[in-house]
């Protein structure tokens, strides 16, 4: 179902979202935020987003990137940030490509700052496309940008008798290739003054980035970046309350790999531990005094410091797991070689679990998942056994042995009910897993690994 929207700025002046609102013209709006130059917010970016906020419109934001933001993408985000002050944002935050002066720079420089910016937004936790008209789609954005962004495109491109009103059939629809569509600069609301740029949505707000209502409820905690939008050099604590903080779930530009740990209380006990990490405004953020939180714990009253990584090691130290220092670079294998965990694709929300360690597949960032995404599991249909299976066995009884060891992610190569060679091996695999509870790894399923697949 498309939805209707309009973009905004200071060149609409004062406007009444409530008249806004009244004419069911506009589900959305996409407002501006800051001066590219100045880096200060624009004059009506904090009225429009009350506005919209308090008249149930869907937000969003766009940045303007000229030659002044190419000059440092990194303070120019961090600038942007600042203005947004962790503000919830349905639409995401759109980086405004269309000026001459950023195109003279070339496109090799264009790719790498919007690269750039899209990281930063990221690690923030927001979730970030690409406002431009056809012209730079078709010959300035490069095939790396349009890979990295999905589709996230939001296009401009008016009819020659631009009149404000939308055309479902034009063959200016960038529906093919884009989610959203400014198709006019001069349409008329209720309740704005002079024209206004008029949007429509192709796809249902929810999956705009790809993500599901459910996804939304998914809450993850990371420590990101001093005061001052860098790495180091910030006062001990946290003094924006977004230095270690919580964010919706989003996918890293990287991409994730999940650590999940086999037993169910250690989970919880992570989980709990970065929410507390979170919650504690002693603990900020400075890659130079990184080990501080490990040295005094989540739970410090001493005004302290962190990265991601020592966090997510201070956080394994609260929930009884000593490890050895580690990097985002190193985390994967040292946490891997405690045995307690096993190793989850991550392709969205779905895939994760309370408690669970998010890695970057390569160096980047590491979260821990502190709500939303309980364990699913359905119940396994098939009748519990009474006997000891062995290689060789069949029935309903080797069917609920395959069901629980799939659900747990070890491979039986399918639920047949025949106890092969696969159900053999993922039977020990399973037992050397639960080794610290006594299991003997000898592929039989007896008594004492039925009762560890029951959950007992």
């Amino acid at each position: 179902m498309i939805m209707f929207g309009i973009d905004v700025s200071h060149y609409q002046e004062n406007i009444d979202w409530g008249r806004v609102k009244s004419t069911d013209k506009v589900e959305f709006a996409i407002i501006k935020a800051m001066y590219e130059t100045s880096k200060r917010a624009d004059e009506t970016f904090e009225k429009n987003y009350a506005g919209c906020t308090n008249h149930n419109i869907s937000r969003g934001v766009y940045n303007f990137i000229g030659s002044v933001s190419a000059s440092d993408p990194v303070a120019d985000a961090n600038a942007f940030l600042r203005i947004l002050n962790g503000r919830k944002l349905e639409m995401g935050i759109w980086l405004d490509v269309e000026s001459k002066n950023l195109r003279s720079l070339g496109k090799e420089k264009i790719e790498s700052v919007i690269l750039k910016e899209k990281e930063i937004y990221e690690s923030a936790g927001y979730n970030v496309g690409i406002y431009c008209n056809y012209d730079w789609y078709k010959n300035v954005i490069t095939d790396k940008i349009k890979k990295a962004f999905e589709g996230r495109f939001w296009i401009a491109r008016y009819p020659k008798a631009d009149n404000g009103t939308y055309n479902k059939n034009s063959t200016l629809s960038p529906k093919s290739f884009a989610v959203a569509w400014q198709y006019s600069s001069k349409g008329k609301v209720d309740g704005i003054k002079g024209n206004v740029d008029m949007d429509v949505l192709f796809v249902p707000i929810e999956e705009v980035f790809g993500k599901k209502v459910e996804d939304m409820k998914v809450v993850i905690g990371s420590a990101r970046i001093d005061e001052n939008g860098k790495l180091t050099g910030g006062k001990a604590g946290d003094q924006t309350g977004k230095e270690v903080s919580t964010q919706t779930f989003y996918m890293h530009s990287k991409g994730w790999i999940g650590l999940r740990a086999k037993d169910s209380a250690l989970a919880e006990k992570l989980a709990n531990g970065m929410q507390i990490a979170c919650d504690n405004p002693n603990i900020g953020y400075d890659q130079n005094e990184r080990l501080g939180v490990v040295r005094n714990g989540i739970e410090t009253k001493v005004k302290t410091e962190c990265d991601c990584s020592s966090l997510v090691r201070a956080v394994l130290k609260y929930a009884g797991v000593e490890v050895t220092n580690f990097t985002t670079a190193t985390e994967k294998a040292v946490i891997s070689a405690t045995g307690l965990f096993d190793e989850v694709k991550v392709n969205s929300a779905a895939d994760v679990s309370n408690g669970m360690i998010l890695i970057t597949k390569t160096k980047g960032h590491t979260a821990i998942v502190v709500s939303g995404a309980e364990e699913k599991k359905s119940s396994n249909p098939y009748p519990v056994p009474y006997i000891t299976l062995v290689k060789g066995s069949k029935g309903d009884y080797v069917r609920w042995l395959q069901y629980e060891l799939n659900n747990l992610g070890y491979n039986t190569g399918g639920i047949d009910g025949d106890y092969g060679s696969k159900t053999y091996n993922a039977v020990k695999s399973y037992q050397r897993s639960q080794r610290s509870k006594g299991l003997v790894v000898d592929g039989i399923a007896g008594p004492k690994t039925i009762k560890a697949l029951k959950g007992f």
